[in-house]
């Protein structure tokens, strides 16, 4: 798509929001320097609330210096801090404290899936109905599935989203060493998304923006938000629909009929764009 340049000053809203929609941000990987830009950013952009979809902390084995970097994010995080859900990613959890550490700092949001406390989560807000689970175990297992599922179907928003951190289609670096690792509950996974009507999905992992739609059952559109300051994929990935190695945030405003995406550069410009129509109860049984 062409790029919408923008002229954006500290602080400014380069993406004023539409008459009635809910806003909601998303971003994942990241890191200081850029993942102070990232938060600001989204900050500007006023949202309802913010998702996060893993990797705060690269911190390796130790747990001092995990410690520092989950304190240092929260802060950059700012006015955001109370409006985050945050699911962890594979590296929230290397050191050996690492998930008490991360529940020990990061807002837990309820109610979540089965023995993720703290790593997953439920979203309601106006026309959009998130879930939040946990990839830290290389998958989402039958309970998570379960509990997916059931939630899903008791939801009435035109809009479902499912954020997770390892994408279960990725076509960059991480390729078979995401949830493709296990192909059989991947599919499991994917197919309760498509029953319970999701349109799109919102990833980690690989350090890029990056989307594809995949048509299955239904139509969902994978996107890998994974641009908030790890260090950036020099590689093309051309099997993506579409690739773009920056840092960067994911805007989503949502009303009654239509779901429009947005990926905003550090300097505000729109570097890729999507409307999704919302879907109808009967789509959804169907």
């Amino acid at each position: 798509m062409k790029r919408v340049a923008r002229a954006l000053g500290r602080g400014a809203n380069p993406l004023p929001r539409p008459a009635g929609a809910t806003r909601l941000v998303a971003a994942g990987d990241s890191k200081r320097p850029a993942q102070r830009d990232v938060f600001a950013l989204a900050a500007a952009c006023e949202p309802d609330a913010a998702l996060f979809v893993g990797d705060a902390a690269y911190a390796g084995s130790s747990d001092s210096r995990r410690r520092r970097m989950l304190h240092a994010w929260k802060r950059d995080w700012g006015a955001l801090w109370n409006r985050l859900y945050a699911v962890a990613g594979n590296h929230d959890l290397d050191s050996p404290r690492g998930l008490e550490l991360w529940r020990e700092i990061v807002p837990a949001r309820h109610p979540a899936p089965p023995y993720s406390e703290g790593l997953g989560f439920e979203l309601r807000l106006g026309p959009v109905h998130v879930l939040g689970l946990d990839t830290t175990s290389g998958m989402v297992d039958a309970l998570q599935r379960d509990w997916a599922a059931a939630a899903l179907a008791e939801a009435s928003a035109p809009h479902r989203i499912a954020v997770y951190h390892e994408p279960a289609f990725p076509l960059g670096l991480h390729r078979g060493h995401a949830l493709d690792a296990l192909p059989e509950e991947r599919d499991r996974l994917w197919s309760t998304l498509e029953a319970g009507g999701v349109s799109v999905v919102l990833n980690g992992h690989e350090h890029a923006y990056a989307r594809i739609e995949i048509r299955r059952s239904t139509t969902i559109q994978q996107v890998i938000t994974g641009g908030a300051g790890g260090d950036l994929y020099g590689s093309p990935c051309p099997d993506y629909d579409v690739f773009i190695p920056e840092h960067h945030l994911v805007v989503l405003d949502a009303d009654e009929k239509r779901l429009v995406l947005r990926a905003l550069s550090l300097s505000g410009e729109v570097i890729d764009e999507i409307e999704i129509e919302a879907k109808s109860a009967t789509e959804v049984a169907t």
